[in-house]
């Protein structure tokens, strides 16, 4: 399986530089075909998204109406009670987190896809394993990119376990969607490691994996501040296909440094993305408030 060469869909603000999308030649390319597919997957999102937070309202509302009853069967009724049916282990209320900060530059896998400063955003709810969250990216004059992500998490013994579904819009470009399943593990010992495998489902035989540490660190007063380190590496069908580099092989590496501050929804982060295929290397990071419900 070969790849054509790729074309980039630049746009130029002052000094700004975009690069939209890594596209191939003869990929079909309709301004509004994009936008429209967003539109009816956000409509589906909405939906899955209303549900889950239906069915938690319900099951937390059941939660809190049969706790008296339950006080009051176990006083009037301590065999009964002691027969009864067990309560299923690990059900947990739904979570419902965002954040929204601004980043002097958009990287993405060790590729700076866009020069300068823009506004990143995401949300998720979770449930038992269950999440949906949306991110985007956005400059001064467009919204340039929509990721939604469908997952499921699981955890055996000190591992945990996810996979899930990404699929990217372009939503500046009007270029197909892109979308790809992913795989994680992340085993609960010193230094949080973690094991990221991706795979390209718009073209078949693309791989993309990643490794990393990170190690969390308590300031005194101040905040946690999160060391971290990575490194990503392709297949040759992916590196063809980002960089003209048919060849299996390792496609950067990164190093992050946050501080998430004690008494404010703030953290800081600065990061350094090098990409070993294109000996490019960038500084970069941000301000972002989160919360979670």
């Amino acid at each position: 399986m070969m790849y054509d060469d790729k074309v980039y869909d630049d746009k130029v603000y002052g000094d700004k530089v975009y690069v939209s999308e890594f596209k191939n030649q003869g990929r079909a390319v309709g301004g509004n075909d994009s936008l429209g597919s967003l539109a009816w997957w956000l409509a589906v999102f909405g939906l899955m998204l209303l549900g889950l937070l239906c069915f938690a309202a319900s099951v937390n509302g059941q939660e809190a109406g049969s706790e008296e009853s339950r006080v009051m069967n176990e006083e009037l009724a301590p065999v009964e009670a002691a027969v009864a049916a067990p309560v299923i282990e690990g059900e947990e209320p739904a979570l419902i987190a965002a954040s929204m900060g601004g980043f002097t530059d958009y990287v993405w896998r060790r590729d700076r896809l866009y020069k300068g400063w823009n506004a990143q955003g995401a949300a998720a709810i979770s449930r038992n394993g269950f999440s949906l969250g949306g991110w985007f990216v956005a400059n001064e004059e467009e919204l340039m990119e929509v990721d939604l992500t469908a997952s499921f998490a699981a955890t055996f013994k000190e591992v945990m376990v996810e996979a899930g579904v990404i699929e990217y819009f372009f939503t500046n470009s009007g270029a197909e969607n892109e979308r790809e399943a992913f795989m994680g593990i992340f085993p609960r010992v010193l230094l949080s490691p973690r094991a990221m495998l991706y795979a390209d489902l718009t073209h078949k035989g693309a791989f993309y994996g990643e490794a990393g540490v990170s190690q969390a660190l308590p300031l005194a007063g101040l905040g946690m501040l999160t060391l971290g380190a990575d490194l990503g590496y392709g297949n040759r069908y992916y590196n063809a296909l980002m960089h003209d580099a048919p060849a299996n092989a390792l496609h950067g590496w990164g190093a992050s440094a946050e501080l998430e501050l004690a008494r404010l929804p703030l953290s800081v982060l600065v990061r350094y993305d090098e990409n070993v295929l294109t000996g490019e290397g960038v500084w970069w990071g941000g301000l972002s408030v989160g919360m979670e419900l």
